[in-house]
């Protein structure tokens, strides 16, 4: 990630569902729900990875102070920061990424708080809507 923050992307997202990521193992709702999500971004959009749904990024520096993060429920700010760096230009590319069979803990994900993501997977998918109190 390093590597092509380096080159000079502002945005570097791991991508399961690139060559050489991997997808296994996840609960069947969840699964079926990331890779809906992620083909229709990816089919729809001029977005710059195929997994809009990873948490795993890496954001400058530069890009943060400029944007700060609104939301408030869990991983929600991933989906936003991402959404705020395409709508705005910014250099973003993914790297593949292999996603292991969870061994140790809990997922932190609860399927209830989808409808938090929504507003933020509007701003990619219609590039000219415009979220009040926005930073253009």
């Amino acid at each position: 990630m390093f590597s092509k923050f380096l080159e000079g992307y502002d945005v570097v997202c791991a991508s399961r569902f690139m060559k050489g990521g991997e997808f296994k193992n996840a609960p069947i709702i969840k699964s079926i729900l990331v890779k809906i999500v992620s083909f229709v971004i990816s089919n729809f959009t001029k977005l710059p990875t195929k997994d809009p749904t990873n948490g795993f990024r890496l954001f400058s520096n530069n890009f943060l102070k400029k944007y700060p993060i609104n939301s408030k429920n869990g991983f929600t700010y991933a989906i936003e920061l991402l959404s705020k760096a395409y709508r705005n230009g910014y250099k973003i590319v993914e790297i593949p990424e292999k996603w292991p069979l969870r061994i140790y803990g809990k997922s932190k994900f609860k399927y209830s708080s989808i409808i938090y993501y929504l507003p933020w997977f509007v701003m990619i998918l219609l590039p000219n809507f415009k979220k009040k109190g926005e930073n253009n």
